[in-house]
């Protein structure tokens, strides 16, 4: 009892926080090409992607040709920029499949004395550059600002709460997720509303997490599922908050679910692991750690599970 004890001690040191899938990650494609008012393709272009209400962002340059391109994005709505000394930064913003080949884009660059970039959008790329910083203030100003001149984007209420959750301003991050929930609330049922609200209640429950408000916590994250059930993400949370909490049985259930939809998520069959050893399994408990570094033998904890192993399977 006295090794169960010490080991679950080191169970609780070893959790993570909070983990979510990677929004905005898929098999789509998207390509373009960026040219001048004239029509000839502009080399070294930057190229940045950024979803509207996911934190995935990507970038390239264009080639000789003025093509650039995206692979593995998923379904949701990006602002495209481009990029090039001499010129007036130019933008797109469209939806994008995350399962197809999306239709081919062109940006077109200005000169300075021709044109002026959308303010809107200028707003939005500010605000990501500003949240990548870990400026969280000056990004929620810009985010409310692309809100302001974009009302029906109230998406971007998902990257103003996460601002105010790294500011530590948990109420007011609350308030802002559930201003967009229950917008959300009020439209149709659909595939896309439906994953968004998956979202919002994960990030409500991230509010609570942080918090140590774990029975809250459990209730919004339990709502997401109910949205999202295909989220391994999210029954992996459930587990975590379990496990903390010393609810083995329940732990074992949670992180079960999030392996058959994930089967080859190596942390998921480390905590799975660690809930048998609350139990007292040691056999599964094994079986489980195994599998985990079979799966992530250059992980960094890789080594600690070795000992933990090591401790169980002496004779």
């Amino acid at each position: 009892m006295k090794k169960k004890a010490l080991l679950f001690s080191l169970t609780v040191l070893l959790m993570a926080g909070v983990i979510f899938a990677q929004e905005g990650r898929g098999g789509g494609r998207l390509m373009g090409e960026v040219v001048d008012e004239s029509g000839k393709a502009l080399e070294g272009a930057k190229i940045k992607l950024a979803y509207v209400e996911y934190k995935y962002k990507a970038e390239t340059v264009s080639n000789d040709k003025g093509q650039w391109g995206f692979i593995g994005i998923g379904k949701g709505t990006v602002i495209v920029t481009a990029e090039k000394e001499g010129f007036v930064m130019g933008q797109i913003q469209l939806g994008v499949s995350g399962a197809n080949k999306n239709p081919t884009q062109k940006i077109v660059l200005q000169k300075p004395q021709s044109a002026a970039a959308d303010p809107a959008s200028v707003f939005f790329v500010k605000g990501s550059d500003l949240y990548d910083q870990g400026k969280y203030e000056e990004a929620k100003e810009a985010f409310t600002q692309f809100l302001a001149e974009n009302p029906t984007a109230s998406r971007v209420r998902v990257n103003i709460g996460n601002c105010l959750l790294n500011l530590g301003k948990y109420d007011e991050a609350i308030a802002e997720f559930e201003k967009l929930a229950a917008e959300l609330e009020a439209k149709p049922v659909d595939p896309e509303t439906t994953t968004l609200k998956a979202q919002v209640y994960a990030s409500i429950a991230d509010t609570y997490m942080r918090q140590d408000k774990f029975e809250q916590a459990m209730e919004f994250f339990k709502k997401a599922l109910a949205c999202n059930p295909g989220d391994p993400a999210i029954p992996f949370n459930i587990g975590e908050i379990m496990l903390n909490a010393g609810n083995g049985t329940e732990a074992v259930k949670y992180y079960n679910i999030a392996i058959q939809i994930k089967p080859q998520w190596a942390k998921a069959y480390m905590k799975l692991g660690y809930a048998y050893l609350n139990q007292g399994d040691t056999t599964s408990a094994v079986t489980n750690l195994k599998k985990f570094l079979e799966l992530a033998p250059e992980d960094p904890e890789a080594g600690a599970v070795q000992g933990v192993i090591k401790s169980l399977t002496k004779k």
